[in-house]
C-alpha cells in the first residue's frame, strides 16, 4: 500500500507501488534507441523512466535530444499500449 495518495504517485500508480527503470545512455545508447528501450518499457507496464545522465551531454546521445525522444515515445506508448494509463 502507498504512503501516500497525494500528488503524482497517486496519479501515475494508484495503489500499486510506481514501477521505474533507468536505462544508462553511458553504455553506449544512441538517442534513438534509448528511446526504444523506454518505450518498450512503458509499454511493459513501467510507470516513470528516469534519466540521471542529464548532466553528461554524449556526442552520440545528447540530452536534448534524449529528452524529446523519450517523450515522444512515452506519449506513443500510451496511445498504443494495450493498458494504458493516465499521464504521468
Amino acid at each position: 500500500m502507498p504512503i501516500t495518495r497525494a500528488g503524482w504517485y497517486h496519479d501515475c500508480a494508484g495503489d500499486r507501488s510506481v514501477l521505474a527503470t533507468v536505462p544508462k545512455p553511458t553504455v553506449g545508447l544512441s538517442t534513438d534507441a534509448h528511446a526504444r528501450v523506454g518505450e518498450e518499457a512503458w509499454r511493459g507496464g513501467v510507470d516513470l523512466l528516469k534519466d540521471d545522465e542529464n548532466l553528461t551531454d554524449q556526442a552520440f546521445n545528447p540530452f536534448e535530444d534524449r529528452l524529446v525522444e523519450s517523450l515522444a515515445a512515452r506519449d506513443r506508448s500510451r496511445t498504443t499500449s494495450a493498458s494504458a494509463r493516465p499521464p504521468s
